[in-house]
């Protein structure tokens, strides 16, 4: 049995009285710290997980089902794509306090050593052939969604997002 707690800085999780993730998110209280301690497990996974915007952005705001995610797939680690980086300093320009916004988005990436995968040709050649297949069904995905969705998939990694239009793209693992 995995236990969670939160010693006023970081949640710590442990199995076994062994720490196996931590994870240090700038407006994580106390409070919801209680989320995390109702999960059953830590999601067992062979890669790490890419996370989207979205989840970011609800993680940040200590919604306790984003809270919980990313408490699950931290032991595993994560990444986020040069995409969600993109999309989630619009979010922070567009904030009333974007200096403020952008540091603790950037202390958080640092704190947590999440890295940004890059764009590449793997990636586009991935893009290309996803949104095809696609387009020739007449189902639609936005451009940037598909490109995180390839980075993915070019880089066997799963993609930890809520949204139900990934379920279409063959191949790639998401979790919820």
């Amino acid at each position: 049995m995995n236990r969670a707690f939160y010693n006023g800085e970081e949640t710590i999780v442990a199995r076994k009285g062994k720490t196996i993730a931590r994870i240090v998110p700038p407006y994580v209280k106390k409070t919801n710290v209680n989320s995390i301690l109702s999960f059953a497990g830590i999601l067992s996974t062979k890669d790490a997980g890419i996370i989207k915007k979205s989840v970011l952005i609800d993680f940040f705001r200590n919604e306790p089902k984003a809270v919980k995610l990313i408490a699950k797939i931290a032991q595993e680690g994560f990444v986020i794509s040069v995409i969600t980086l993109a999309e989630y300093l619009v979010g922070c320009y567009k904030s009333t306090r974007p200096e403020k916004n952008i540091q603790n988005f950037e202390n958080f990436l640092n704190s947590n050593d999440i890295s940004v995968i890059e764009i590449d040709s793997n990636t586009a050649y991935t893009y290309a052939q996803k949104m095809s297949t696609l387009e020739q069904k007449g189902q639609k995905i936005s451009g940037f969604d598909m490109l995180i969705a390839a980075t993915a998939i070019s880089n066997k990694l799963i993609l930890v997002s809520g949204d139900k239009a990934f379920e279409r793209i063959k191949s790639l693992e998401t979790i919820k």
